[in-house]
């Protein structure tokens, strides 16, 4: 066979391999891209904000991108690395403040995956190939730019994330928000026992505080049974509301969905969730 021919047989199997129609059976989360997904949810968790879920569509899109990156480097002369390559099956962006149309990174959901949605982008990457998804999110914390998308203040304060996706290779770290629901089931992790980690903290959070801590509570739902409770705080809990206690005082359980020592935080989660419990009230326990 001619060495040529051959040469571009392998190219082709190559990109084949990077580049699917679609989210591959065997697609899977790492480690790292797990913790970052988690380390971001704990960030709003800290600014009392709702748990993002995790997108297999926005992931799959976000490692897709990482690989791109690497493997082609669209990222020239005036390109950033927002930038896609015409490598694969996706149309080709050369991004930068100058590019009228901001579809064409925007868009990269629905060219890749059947989630029917805009998405939007935050990159970091390192040099050395040593990415720790802590390094990525203290960063991010401390930028202005990233910390407000993340958290959805500043320019994105109008903005509502339903759907978040983590890609990381090779030093690239890519993470992709969307407001729509993602409609495909949750990733698999590549190692399950990644699992523990949600569960701990999920379970540690439902246990009953009878003791006085001094602080303010966003009381949303008060019962005369434990179990009743308990019912709410799960039914919370699959609103993506991450912060939820069981106060037990005068006889009665009381969920709340936030709870600070600054009353001021406190009355901005109620002033953010009015219209959701009208009912809520702030509890000094």
């Amino acid at each position: 066979m001619n060495k040529y021919i051959f040469t571009i047989i392998l190219f082709f199997l190559f990109s084949m391999s990077l580049f699917s129609d679609g989210i591959p059976k065997d697609y899977c989360l790492n480690d790292d891209e797990y913790k970052l997904f988690m380390l971001i949810n704990e960030f709003r968790n800290e600014n009392e904000l709702s748990v993002i879920p995790l997108s297999a569509s926005l992931s799959f899109v976000a490692r897709t991108h990482a690989k791109d990156i690497f493997t082609y480097h669209p990222d020239t002369s005036i390109c950033n690395l927002h930038s896609w390559s015409d490598k694969g099956n996706w149309t080709a962006c050369c991004y930068n403040k100058y590019v009228k149309s901001q579809e064409c990174m925007w868009e990269k959901p629905k060219e890749l995956t059947n989630y029917n949605d805009k998405g939007y982008e935050l990159i970091y990457f390192e040099n050395d190939n040593t990415l720790k998804p802590e390094n990525v999110i203290n960063l991010w914390k401390k930028v202005k730019a990233s910390s407000e998308m993340i958290l959805t203040s500043g320019k994105w304060k109008n903005f509502d994330w339903n759907a978040i996706g983590v890609g990381i290779y090779e030093g690239y770290a890519f993470v992709w928000l969307g407001e729509l629901t993602d409609n495909e089931d949750k990733p698999d992790l590549c190692n399950p026992l990644g699992n523990i980690i949600e569960n701990e903290s999920s379970e540690s959070k439902n246990s009953i505080i009878k003791n006085k801590t001094g602080k303010f509570y966003l009381i949303v739902g008060s019962f005369s049974k434990e179990s009743e409770a308990k019912n709410e705080f799960e039914q919370l809990k699959k609103r993506n509301f991450i912060n939820l206690k069981i106060l037990y005082r005068n006889k009665k359980y009381s969920v709340s969905i936030s709870d600070n020592s600054d009353i001021s935080k406190v009355k901005k989660v109620l002033e953010k969730y009015s219209s959701k419990f009208k009912d809520a009230w702030i509890l000094k326990f």
